[in-house]
């Protein structure tokens, strides 16, 4: 596994934590479907959440949130369509992101209904 594996993989197990810990239940992860890849499908209440998680390892090159290009938001979006098509939802969904940054302090920021 290279490190950009490793690293992605510790991120989403520190996003799994956090969702878990705040009464989230995770659904699946790492969903590849068409094209797209899902990090994480969580369920709160009756809103299934798409969450995206990017994990930094500093700030040097800016922060994880503004890795967030408008084709990555339409990747997950097309993915989370995908996923609506082959498994049934009645409830509301929503687009939650993700972003952990390392060092210099560790800090996990949670945007809930980041984009639509």
């Amino acid at each position: 596994m290279s490190q950009n594996q490793d690293s992605g993989k510790e991120g989403e197990d520190l996003a799994v934590a956090h969702l878990i810990k705040n009464g989230y239940h995770i659904i699946r992860r790492n969903v590849k479907i068409g094209y797209s890849e899902l990090d994480i499908i969580a369920k709160r209440d009756n809103i299934l959440v798409f969450v995206e998680v990017r994990l930094r390892e500093n700030h040097w090159h800016g922060y994880p949130e503004q890795t967030m290009t408008k084709a990555k938001i339409n990747a997950v979006k097309r993915g989370a369509e995908r996923y609506l098509d082959t498994y049934t939802w009645e409830g509301e969904i929503r687009f939650d992101f993700i972003s952990i940054l390392m060092k210099p302090e560790f800090e996990l920021l949670h945007f809930e209904d980041a984009y639509f």
